[in-house]
């Protein structure tokens, strides 16, 4: 359920309960072909698909794990045709959270400018009385669209579990 859910929540966005405590035994997962390294609370489930969209077709690839009983995290990289990036990086960015905030059916409640090395990016808060809240940071590396989300109850994805998730992306190509 939660993985439909995270699909849900992510393709549109191409264009306190029982959590555990911290990040301990949390592991690294890095996936060569899409260039990053990120910790995980476990082995992600990968799930890839193609959709249409106003720049053409998109491949978008999700990694997802379950963190608790109410709560999770994702990493998906969406890949743009190169047609798409005339649109500059604000605009693709700016489209990218809009998509976030309507596939999740919530309100934005913060947003910040923020860079992986020299790639721009988002750093949004989402709140949705029906899918949770949510952090999502979104950068554009090139033509990918990389997009790490934290979800769960109120205040998980503020907690230090989900920001050090958000903040262990490194990319490696």
């Amino acid at each position: 359920m939660k993985q439909h859910l995270w699909l849900t929540l992510t393709i549109p966005l191409t264009l306190g309960s029982a959590l555990a405590g911290d990040t301990k035994g949390w592991e690294p997962f890095t996936s060569k072909e899409h260039g990053f390294s990120i910790l995980m609370p476990g082995k992600p489930l990968e799930n890839t698909q193609n959709v249409k969209s106003p720049v053409g077709q998109l491949e978008v690839t999700t990694f997802f794990a379950d963190h608790g009983k109410d709560a999770a995290v994702m990493i998906s990289v969406t890949q743009y045709p190169e047609s798409a990036l005339k649109f500059g990086p604000a605009k693709l960015l700016d489209s990218a959270r809009d998509g976030a905030v309507s596939s999740s059916k919530g309100k934005l409640k913060a947003e910040t400018k923020i860079t992986l090395g020299a790639h721009q990016g988002r750093d949004l808060t989402i709140e949705s009385d029906t899918r949770g809240h949510m952090r999502t940071r979104i950068f554009l590396v090139g033509s990918r669209l990389i997009q790490t989300m934290a979800i769960g109850p109120k205040g998980y994805p503020q907690s230090k579990e989900a920001t050090t998730f958000l903040d262990s992306l490194k990319l490696i190509k």
